[in-house]
């Protein structure tokens, strides 16, 4: 049937090749910019999904805003005006000495904490520690009673707080 074709337009077997190499290249030509369009038209339908990635970014950005809480103990127990800043007062628990006053802990009263939990001397105290990404419980005592202490830190909009500081001493 092609040949039937170019028998009707009259041409020879030279200008016959021309002419499909013609409609090849420009066959191809249209396939090239049809997949180009294709490529740009899901490319265009590909950035509606990645509104959710960027939703996901923000809340990466939001998860890494979160304070890490060893950096915030280890400033906690060196800088006193920070552990002023970090503590919820008035600070739940309260203070019991050996006369058996118990008082409660706000800013007048309170003594800094210097001693990180992993100072304490094991041998004579013993100790635990209950963390999550949102609380951590530290219990220091001694078996058996006469004394116990208690602080708990929370995460409050991404920041750690002192939260309870109960102190025994019996």
């Amino acid at each position: 049937m092609a040949n039937h074709i170019f028998l009707f337009l009259n041409i020879n077997k030279i200008q016959r090749m021309r002419l499909c190499l013609r409609i090849l290249i420009a066959t191809m030509i249209l396939i090239i910019v049809s997949c180009g369009k294709t490529k740009e038209v899901s490319t265009s339908k590909s950035t509606l999904p990645s509104k959710p990635k960027v939703k996901e970014a923000v809340k990466v950005e939001k998860t890494a805003s979160y304070e890490d809480f060893e950096s915030f103990y280890m400033k906690f127990h060196k800088d006193s005006l920070f552990q002023i800043s970090r503590i919820k007062f008035p600070l739940q628990g309260y203070d019991i000495d050996t006369s058996e006053n118990a008082s409660k802990w706000s800013k007048q009263n309170w003594v800094m904490h210097k001693a990180q939990i992993s100072s304490v001397d094991t041998s004579k105290y013993k100790i635990e520690v209950q963390t999550n990404k949102e609380i951590r419980k530290e219990r220091i005592f001694i078996e058996g009673g006469g004394f116990s202490t208690e602080r708990v830190f929370k995460r409050i909009n991404g920041k750690w707080y002192l939260t309870l500081f109960i102190n025994e001493e019996m």
